[in-house]
């Protein structure tokens, strides 16, 4: 993982060969090879190309969507993490089509997630143009206004 990492484009064709195998061990149910995998192809979703990712996207989000009910490890975060490198690098739709019906939860939660946080962004930069400075707002323990806080609430 880290030489893809550091040597990406040397090992991009080596890699999308290599890819079929990988998929195939996460049908193990050793936790170790898992893990392995899971770290390789959150490398591979960052630093393989798009042009190689988008026919090996089917395979991939059937494999790990394998593991994104697991409790017992931080499988799940991992699952999550790819899917969204993928949506960022290949787009929404072409991952929405790739993701099987029962899992498609998963995908608009991410969606959602995206979205507020966008608009939180946004806020905060419109915020930042009316003159509210984050240092000197948090100065003043977080009141905006004489006795209020952000929310206009006293306390």
């Amino acid at each position: 993982a880290r030489l893809l990492f550091e040597f990406g484009g040397a090992l991009s064709g080596t890699v999308a060969g290599l890819l079929p195998a990988m998929l195939s061990l996460l049908r193990s149910k050793a936790r170790e090879v898992i893990k392995a995998v899971l770290g390789m192809l959150k490398v591979v979703s960052m630093r393989l190309p798009v042009e190689m990712l988008e026919p090996q996207l089917d395979a991939i989000l059937e494999g790990i969507l394998l593991w994104a009910s697991d409790s017992k490890n931080k499988f799940k975060l991992k699952v999550r993490l790819i899917i969204e490198k993928l949506a960022r690098r290949c787009g929404f739709d072409a991952v929405q089509a790739a993701v099987p019906a029962s899992d498609s939860r998963l995908l608009s939660h991410i969606r959602r997630e995206r979205t507020r946080k966008e608009v939180r962004k946004v806020a905060a930069t419109s915020q930042g143009e009316q003159g509210v400075d984050a240092a000197d707002w948090k100065s003043r323990g977080g009141h905006t206004v004489a006795g209020q806080n952000a929310t206009g609430r006293s306390g």
